[in-house]
């Protein structure tokens, strides 16, 4: 796992993770730009990048050795979950790009999946079960950057504002919002300055005690929510394995 600061953990995704028995080697990278890669994928059988403040617009690729390992992750085919700037920085890795949003989106949105969504087995199980009756399930976003997408890749869900997933190759995922921060976390980035300044611009005055209060009240229905997304992400991991170790003692058989 690859995080940026102490404010930004993986959270109920973390929990999730140790839960469903996955040995997790947390790395931090300090610097977005810095060339060298910060882990080997050496014995890694998933990637999961996390937020992080700032903005990494403009970031060149080949200059970044974060960049570098989710690209190699991908074309290995290891599977890949990217959450904020872990989702902008797949898209940079992948071919796309990360570029300056048109303003903030801080709050609780409603995203709808796209066809590709309603196909896709993760985030289709996951709206159907978290969706409630229009489909369209309420997730808390905080960002201000985007991305554009590579060529190659299926986007699957989108606010009105911004696309907020998509994703590359079969298990390569990259997810804008947050569902992985509690109600404590929630508090603990609007007591830094710049986190709270940020919410201040987006939300305008009472609007972050009425965020707090929102987000306290859809705390439960949040944390199922990323119980549902990522744990359909490792079931499908889990299903890519049986399927390859079916084939290895098929091959071994007739072999």
């Amino acid at each position: 796992m690859v995080t940026h600061v102490d404010a930004e953990p993986a959270g109920v995704y973390g929990r999730l993770l140790a839960s469903r028995g996955w040995r997790v080697e947390e790395v931090r990278v300090v610097s977005y730009a810095d060339p060298r890669p910060p882990a080997s994928l050496e014995g890694v059988d998933a990637l999961v990048v996390m937020g992080g403040p700032g903005t990494v617009s403009g970031l060149h690729p080949g200059n970044s050795g974060e960049c570098r390992l989710i690209e190699e992750a991908v074309l290995r085919g290891i599977p890949y979950w990217g959450v904020c700037l872990g989702a902008q920085l797949l898209a940079a890795a992948t071919g796309g790009a990360c570029v300056p949003g048109a303003g903030a989106e801080v709050g609780h949105v409603p995203v709808e999946l796209t066809d590709a969504g309603r196909r896709d087995p993760v985030l289709a199980a996951w709206a159907a079960a978290a969706g409630g009756e229009d489909g369209r399930p309420t997730v808390m976003a905080w960002h201000s950057d985007t991305f554009r997408l590579p060529a190659h890749a299926e986007l699957l869900a989108s606010s009105q504002r911004y696309p907020h997933a998509f994703r590359v190759g079969p298990s390569a995922y990259g997810i804008q919002f947050h569902l992985e921060v509690t109600p404590v976390l929630a508090r603990q980035w609007l007591t830094d300055d710049s986190y709270r300044r940020a919410a201040e611009r987006s939300l305008g005055p009472g609007g972050v005690g009425a965020f707090l209060a929102e987000h306290e009240r859809r705390a439960a229905a949040l944390e199922h929510q990323a119980e549902l997304l990522m744990g359909g992400w490792l079931e499908q991991i889990a299903r890519t394995r049986a399927i390859r170790r079916a084939v290895d003692c098929a091959g071994g058989a007739r072999g």
